[in-house]
């Protein structure tokens, strides 16, 4: 294992996809947070002034770079090769998420780096505590390195690099779509205002009437259904990203809890499912 995680670590240095995926993480970091010195945004810490916004870029990043590095050894028949040479598929799909969590550590790494450089030579400063800053960055770590399981997980079941790369990336879109619609569902007002008719000319308009009380929101989720939602929201990573980017995490335990537990969790079915795939 020792061996094939070096060999392994040894291509990642000396991966392009590696630094391309780092810079231009930095450069659209530093992008979104010129883009959020206007408005209300001016006046607040950097952690509101997207500099948390990479972790919504991250998935995507890692899910292109995992199609590449692992889809290589794919196409250049070098899994075949560390089956023949006594190693097993564990180690192999071990040896991929360890790279993969290095490779979302150095994505991370970059994109904070870019951000916190642009910022303070901008003369922006964070709000956040030390704690609460500590925090953040454990959690973007953590839910980067659950990503980047997934990621392997899509990769590694797919021989086709091409394919790997198209179905990961879709995955990651599909997650991030569906952390915006969790996002939408819980912040729902429990109760809405009741609208009236009002008749202005030929044209006939509702609006809301402060006199009358507040009615039951229908679309406000409760019971099993807002449990699962708040489930969901702190265990997907890209629901996870989206909390980061919005800076409303309030408590970082549960956070790097769920990382963890969706790491083991997606690890667990990506060695079940590499030892039962067929390697030609």
């Amino acid at each position: 294992m020792r061996t094939l995680f070096s060999a392994d670590l040894y291509r990642l240095v000396r991966s392009k996809s590696l630094y391309v995926g780092m810079l231009c993480l930095a450069l659209m970091e530093v992008w979104l947070m010129k883009n959020s010195a206007q408005g209300s945004n001016a006046v607040q810490g950097m952690e509101r002034q997207n500099f948390f916004s990479f972790n919504m870029l991250l998935p995507f990043a890692i899910a292109a770079f995992c199609g590449l590095f692992i889809g290589a050894d794919f196409s250049h028949g070098t899994i075949r090769n560390k089956l023949i040479s006594g190693h097993t598929k564990g180690q192999i799909y071990l040896s991929h998420a360890l790279s993969s969590a290095i490779t979302a550590v150095c994505f991370c790494a970059a994109a904070m780096a870019a951000g916190a450089v642009y910022g303070l030579a901008d003369g922006r400063v964070f709000t956040l505590g030390s704690e609460a800053l500590l925090g953040y960055i454990l959690c973007s770590l953590a839910s980067g390195i659950a990503s980047s399981a997934l990621a392997v997980l899509a990769a590694t079941l797919f021989s086709n690099r091409s394919v790997g790369i198209i179905v990961s990336l879709v995955i990651a879109f599909v997650l991030m779509c569906g952390a915006q619609i969790i996002n939408n569902s819980l912040s729902q007002s429990e109760t809405i205002p009741q609208f009236t008719e009002q008749q202005v000319g030929s044209i006939t308009m509702y609006a809301a009437d402060p006199t009358l009380p507040e009615v039951p929101n229908p679309d406000y989720p409760t019971g099993a259904e807002r449990a699962v939602l708040e489930f969901l929201w702190d265990f997907i990573p890209a629901c996870q990203a989206t909390q980061l980017t919005m800076a409303t995490v309030e408590s970082y335990g549960p956070l790097l809890l769920f990382s963890a537990l969706f790491l083991v969790l997606t690890t667990g079915a990506g060695l079940l499912l590499f030892q039962k795939k067929d390697i030609k």
